[in-house]
């Protein structure tokens, strides 16, 4: 379980993550997010992809089909393209995420990604990132609790290069099974695509 408590216009509200009970809390509201409870019949289903990283790393990327194997070996091998892992990063560092996602964000006109959350839960922050001729071409964001390991954030350098934009797309599907390795040898039971 993961919380994250702030203040807006001064009421305490606290975002819990992945709880599978009622926790008590001295916020004014509380708001559970892929919680497994059941408070009313009106509640929503999130529905999220998921990795249970209990198996073996080479049994998880047999599962995978067999054109994106050939695309995360190309990203290594052919185009060596390098993954990056920064655990609990630092407000500069989130500062440096901030921009370059909300420039991909802008770009596909999605919302801008949250700074004062990020800031917030760093310590439970991972920031994931492929390189590519030593430039980050595709970044990663992820929040975590002890046994799951989700996706918050995912970004890549825009470019209408043809053979740029393959690589890009090698890359991000090379990070993402970096990910899962990284999120397995760390302990972590479930990764969570994050919906």
């Amino acid at each position: 379980m993961l919380r994250d408590t702030y203040k807006k216009n001064f009421i305490k509200i606290e975002s819990i993550y992945f709880s599978n009970k009622i926790v008590n809390s001295n916020a004014d509201i509380i708001k559970y997010f892929q919680a497994s409870l059941i408070f009313s019949d009106k509640k929503r289903n999130f529905l999220s992809n998921i990795i249970e990283l209990k198996n073996k790393a080479s049994d998880i990327k047999s599962n995978f089909r067999k054109s994106l194997i050939n695309e995360i070996n190309q990203a290594e091998k052919k185009y060596k393209i390098k993954a990056i892992f920064e655990e609990s990063p630092s407000n500069n560092q989130i500062e440096e995420f901030i921009l370059f996602f909300n420039n991909f964000a802008m770009n596909k006109n999605i919302p801008f990604a949250d700074e004062n959350k990020l800031k917030r839960i760093k310590a439970n922050l991972i920031f994931t990132k492929a390189s590519f001729d030593e430039k980050v071409i595709v970044w990663h964001a992820y929040m975590h609790d002890d046994f799951r390991f989700r996706l918050v954030y995912s970004s890549n350098i825009l470019n209408k290069d043809k053979e740029l934009k393959k690589i890009i797309d090698r890359g991000n599907k090379f990070l993402h099974y970096q990910d899962i390795i990284y999120a397995k040898k760390k302990g972590f039971a479930i990764y969570d695509m994050g919906g």
